[in-house]
C-alpha cells in the first residue's frame, strides 16, 4: 500500500470514529429529549414596577404557603422566551410555586420611558415589584421566596438579596463587571450588547456609573443576609465572578456557598452554534438536566 493510500485510509477511519461519536452522542441526547417532562404550565399578568409595566409568568403549586421562586432571566432580547429560561423556570419542582419575569425593557415587557431612565442597568426594582405581586395578591411571605436569576439577572437578585428579605438567594453564572469597567472599549461594547437585546439607546456612561454596584465588594460588602449559592458552568465565561471566591470576605463563608455544573457552558449548551438546531437542542437537554438536577436539590433537599 502506498503512502498516499494508507493517509486516505487513516482519514477515512478517523471520519468514521467521528461519524459514530457524533452518532452516539445524537442517540444519547435524543433520548434525554425525549424524555424530558413537560414543561409545567405559566398564565401571563403584568406587574406595575417604578412606573413600567413587566410581563410576568406565573405557576402555582398546590400550597399558596409554600416555597415561591421568583426567576429572573439574563441579557438575551426574548427575556423569559429564551429556550435557557423556559427550560429552568419550566421543570422546577412541581411542589414549588414559580413568577419569571421580563425585566423592563425584555422579553413583553415596556421599554417605554427607559431610555430617558437613571437606572438603566439596576432592575432590581423589577424584582422587588415581583416580591410585592406575590404578597398582594397571594399574601406570600418574603421568608417564602427564593430569587434565582442568571447572568445579568444573576447579578439582579444578588443585589436584590441584599436585603435579606428573602429565603435565598440562587445567583446563576453571575458576570464580574470590573471585566467591563476597567476601559472604555469594554464599557462600549457590553452597552451595545444591552441596546441590542432592549432596543434602546444605552450609553457606556451608565455602565461606568451603575456598573461598580456589581463588583465583588459591594455585593459581598456586607455579606448577604440571606443563604446565598453561586452556580457556574465548568466552563463558564472568562469573566464570570467565580474567578473572585478567594476576594468574598471570610466574614461571608457561613452564608455564601459555590456550585460548579460540569459539562456546561454559560449558556448550557443553548446556543451552541455549531450544531444545527435540532440536534443543538437534544444535545443541550444534557447540562440543562445537570443544572436542573442541582438547582432542584437546593430548593427542596437543601434549601437555601
Amino acid at each position: 500500500m502506498s503512502s498516499t493510500e494508507e493517509i486516505s485510509t487513516d482519514r477515512m477511519r478517523t471520519h468514521h470514529r467521528w461519524l459514530l461519536a457524533a452518532l452516539l452522542v445524537a442517540a444519547f441526547t435524543g433520548a434525554i429529549f425525549a424524555v424530558a417532562p413537560r414543561p409545567r404550565p405559566f398564565r401571563q399578568i403584568t406587574i406595575s414596577a417604578d412606573g413600567y409595566q413587566i410581563a410576568g409568568y406565573i405557576s402555582e403549586a398546590g400550597d399558596p404557603h409554600g416555597v415561591w421562586v421568583i426567576f429572573v432571566h439574563g441579557n438575551r432580547a426574548e427575556g423569559q422566551g429564551h429556550v435557557l429560561y423556559r427550560r429552568i423556570s419550566g421543570h422546577l419542582p412541581a411542589a414549588v410555586s414559580v413568577l419569571s419575569i421580563d425585566m423592563r425593557g425584555f422579553g413583553n415587557s415596556s421599554s417605554e420611558g427607559l431610555e430617558a431612565s437613571d437606572r438603566i442597568l439596576d432592575r432590581t426594582g423589577d424584582i422587588e415589584a415581583a416580591a410585592d405581586y406575590l404578597g398582594a395578591e397571594y399574601g406570600v411571605e418574603d421568608i417564602q421566596i427564593v430569587l434565582m436569576g442568571h447572568s445579568l439577572g444573576a447579578l439582579q437578585v444578588l443585589k436584590a438579596g441584599q436585603s435579606g428579605r428573602y429565603r435565598g438567594v440562587i445567583s446563576i453564572g453571575p458576570g464580574d463587571f470590573r471585566a467591563y469597567l476597567g476601559d472604555a472599549a469594554s464599557r462600549q461594547l457590553y452597552a451595545a450588547k444591552l441596546s441590542a437585546a432592549t432596543g434602546i439607546r444605552v450609553a457606556d456612561q451608565s455602565i461606568a456609573s451603575e456598573g461598580p454596584a456589581f463588583v465583588p465588594e459591594h455585593l459581598f460588602d456586607p455579606c448577604p443576609q440571606s443563604p446565598t449559592v453561586l452556580v457556574f458552568g465548568a466552563f463558564d465565561l472568562e469573566e464570570s465572578l467565580r474567578r473572585a471566591a478567594g476576594e468574598i470576605p471570610e466574614a461571608c463563608a457561613s452564608a455564601v456557598r459555590w456550585e460548579t455544573i460540569p459539562l456546561s457552558n454559560h449558556m448550557y449548551g443553548t446556543e451552541w452554534e455549531f450544531l444545527p438546531w435540532p440536534l443543538r437542542s437534544a444535545a443541550s437537554w444534557l447540562p440543562v438536566g445537570l443544572l436542573l438536577w442541582n438547582l432542584n436539590h437546593l430548593i427542596l433537599l437543601d434549601p437555601v
